[in-house]
């Protein structure tokens, strides 16, 4: 079967195994191969409109569609790079403060669903020495923790499959709660069904939460399909790791005071150097 750009963005906007930061990574991809087809401007406005089909919920989706339109026809695979460039280091960043939060081992993490940006923090712990090991849940509906559990496999990191709810005699071993998120505000985060009795049990045994994601995700109001994704309130033992630090309710604090902690930083709205005055791509 030959594949094509238009089979491939059919391919991503089906696809409901992966989070929203793995959705980002395959449409730069495909966009990228239309580097030099004199026909690429064209084909990339059918496939952005196509684009926009996506969950609402997928926020690093609607960041990337956002802030690369208003190139189509202009200098288009400039800004391209210049976005990638700019967000490709959240991961490592995420890892950086995880580390400081955590023994080098034996570590046990509980995750659910299938977030990129989870993934590729718990391999840059185990890179980084850290003694790990992870329960990874089925993650219904769908069951993309199957998906999940064999790209954690494929990295190296020794990987178990749970049930959605583990019991608390079993949850007792577990070091830590890691999710992914694909929007929040300063009152909650939207992640896969079953995120919040995942973090009640967690914390009702003092076990910490770690939300992982970043700035892009960062909306006004939360907006998302009942059917597979539900909000999660903040709460004290919650924390918020965007790669711009981490963020943590304190019982008491007012919300407002939240606001400000968990308020991203903005990045340069243009790269620097000569291709400056002709890329506008927003990256906050």
């Amino acid at each position: 079967m030959i594949v094509t750009f238009e089979s491939d963005v059919d391919r991503i906007i089906a696809d409901r195994q992966h989070g929203s930061s793995w959705l980002v990574a395959e449409m730069i991809r495909a966009c990228r191969s239309l580097r030099g087809d004199p026909q690429a401007t064209g084909r990339l406005r059918d496939a952005f409109g196509r684009f926009r089909a996506i969950d609402r919920s997928m926020a690093v989706v609607h960041h990337f569609l956002d802030a690369l339109e208003p190139t189509l026809g202009g200098d288009f695979f400039g800004a391209l790079e210049v976005y990638e460039h700019y967000w490709s280091r959240v991961p490592e960043r995420v890892v950086q403060t995880l580390t400081d939060q955590l023994d080098t081992g034996p570590v046990r993490l509980l995750t659910h669903s299938h977030s990129q940006v989870v993934i590729d923090a718990l391999v840059g712990l185990l890179e980084s020495g850290v003694d790990l090991s992870v329960w990874q849940t089925e993650s219904h509906p769908g069951g993309e923790g199957r998906a999940a559990l064999k790209e954690l496999r494929r990295h190296g990191i020794e990987a178990e499959l749970v049930p959605d709810r583990p019991t608390d005699h079993d949850l007792a071993d577990v070091t830590a709660l890691v999710l992914g998120m694909d929007q929040y505000t300063a009152e909650a985060f939207v992640n896969k069904v079953g995120s919040a009795g995942l973090v009640a049990a967690l914390r009702a045994l003092g076990k910490p939460v770690y939300v992982l994601g970043d700035p892009r995700k960062r909306v006004c109001r939360l907006g998302y399909s009942d059917a597979l994704f539900e909000t999660v309130p903040w709460q004290p033992g919650v924390m918020l790791v965007t790669g711009e630090g981490m963020a943590s309710a304190t019982r008491g604090w007012p919300r407002d005071r939240l606001m400000e902690i968990v308020r991203p930083a903005t990045a340069p709205r243009q790269a620097p150097g000569p291709r400056a005055d002709r890329s506008r791509v927003r990256a906050g």
